[in-house]
C-alpha cells in the first residue's frame, strides 16, 4: 500500500534527483557553526551551512554577507568575496539548498524502487521560523550522516522529515495556499503537468 497520499499523487509526482538539483542554490556540506559575538568573517564559517546567505539570498536588502557591497545600485550583483547575490531578503522564500546522500535511499512515500541520492532543503525562512527548529535539526543531523557515511541512519532522518513536513504540505495543498509548491518540493515532489485538451480527449475516448 503506497503512503503516498492520494490527493497530493493527483497534483504531485516524486522528483528526479536531477530537479532537486535544479532548484538548488547550492550544497549544504556542513553544520551551523556556533560562534558568540559580532566576527568580522563570521560569514565563513556559514559556507555550505543553512546559515549560508549565498545559498538562501541575504538577510538585508541589497546588502552581502561580508559587507563589500551595500545599496540599490548594487541590486543583482554577486559579490565576489562571499558569493551573495545582492536581493531582496524576499528571496528567503524560495531559494532551495540541496544534501547530496552518500548513497541512493528510497523516498520514504513512495511504494515502489524511486530512489533519492539528493534531498532538497526548504528556503530559509521556512527553517528558521519558530517551528522550523526541528526541521532545522534534521537537516544538520542528515548532514552530519552524510559525512560519516552512516546511509541506514540516514533513511531514518529522511522519514523524520517527511513525517514533520506531510501534514503541512497537505494543509497547504487544500488551501491552495502559495507556498504549496514550495512545500512540496521540501518532500521531494514536483506538481504534475497541467492535463492538456488532447490528452484529456484521449481519457474520454
Amino acid at each position: 500500500m503506497s503512503l503516498f497520499p492520494s490527493n497530493l499523487a493527483a497534483r504531485y509526482r516524486f522528483a528526479t534527483n536531477h530537479e532537486v538539483h535544479s532548484w538548488s542554490f547550492g550544497l549544504l556540506r556542513a553544520r551551523r557553526v556556533a560562534t558568540s559575538g559580532w566576527r568580522e568573517h563570521k560569514w565563513r564559517d556559514q559556507r555550505g551551512t543553512l546559515d549560508d546567505q549565498g545559498i538562501f539570498g541575504p538577510l538585508h536588502d541589497c546588502e552581502c554577507a561580508c559587507g563589500k557591497y551595500r545599496g540599490a545600485r548594487f541590486r543583482g550583483m554577486i559579490c565576489d568575496i562571499c558569493g551573495v547575490k545582492l536581493s531582496s531578503p524576499e528571496v528567503r522564500r524560495v531559494r532551495f539548498g540541496h544534501i547530496d546522500l552518500a548513497s541512493e535511499i528510497q523516498h520514504p512515500l513512495a511504494d515502489d524502487a524511486h530512489l533519492l541520492s539528493a534531498v532538497p532543503v526548504l528556503p530559509a525562512d521556512f527553517v528558521s521560523s519558530p517551528a522550523g527548529a526541528s526541521l532545522a535539526d534534521l537537516y544538520e543531523e542528515l548532514v552530519h550522516l552524510v559525512a560519516l557515511n552512516r546511509s541506514e541512519r540516514a533513511i531514518g532522518v529522511l522519514n523524520r522529515l517527511v513525517h514533520m513536513l506531510l501534514p503541512a504540505v497537505q494543509l497547504a495543498d487544500e488551501w491552495r495556499l502559495a507556498e504549496a509548491t514550495v512545500l512540496a518540493r521540501g518532500l521531494a515532489l514536483e506538481p504534475r503537468q497541467p492535463e492538456s485538451e488532447i490528452d484529456r480527449a484521449l481519457n474520454h475516448v
